[in-house]
């Protein structure tokens, strides 16, 4: 990547990525701030060569990549309120514990997999149920942007899945895969 940066450089031409993470309903609201608030500077985030988001990151990173707008206000209340079933502490323990583990070993997939485990046995609404929320809807029917990717975990294996154009998934399905928060 720096050697395609620095020939991209000599010709005039500069490689950008914006990489946006997670945090649910407040952490999708702090990055559309950011955006609209950069944006008001003359700075448009939504050019960047390449766009990557994860969970509340995956629903701004696809708005910005289909050039749709982001100032509309977010509704806090409807949010919350469409949202998942809330873990219980003792399980975010676990959760954060095994987080920590992985964050730290050579070889987090094994893991990620244990906490794929809790994943799949937490209550959660159905996937339908979820696609069907107001915050997915902009997304529904919408063709890939080619310079947009989410991040996901294959809760199986623990191994991290690229989701972009190639995947086959509809884009909607792929950014709930892990936006069950948002």
């Amino acid at each position: 990547m720096i050697n395609e940066s620095s020939t991209d450089e000599a010709r005039g031409q500069h490689s950008r990525a914006l990489v946006l993470g997670g945090g649910g309903p407040v952490g999708r609201a702090w990055e559309m701030g950011l955006v609209n608030g950069l944006a008001g500077q003359g700075i448009d985030l939504g050019s960047a060569d390449l766009i990557i988001g994860t969970s509340a990151g995956a629903v701004v990173g696809a708005l910005l990549a289909l050039k749709q707008g982001l100032d509309a206000p977010v509704h806090f209340a409807t949010a919350f309120a469409s949202a998942p079933p809330p873990v219980h502490s003792g399980d975010m323990a676990v959760l954060g514990a095994a987080m920590m583990r992985a964050a730290q070993s050579p070889e987090p997939e094994p893991i990620r997999a244990e906490i794929g485990k809790l994943a799949l046995k937490a209550q959660t609404i159905s996937e339908e149920a979820s696609i069907s929320r107001a915050v997915f809807a902009p997304f529904v029917g919408q063709a890939w942007p080619n310079q947009f990717r989410t991040i996901t975990i294959n809760a199986r294996t623990g191994q991290l899945q690229i989701w972009d154009a190639s995947s086959g998934a509809p884009l909607e399905r792929a950014i709930r895969t892990l936006s069950f928060s948002c």
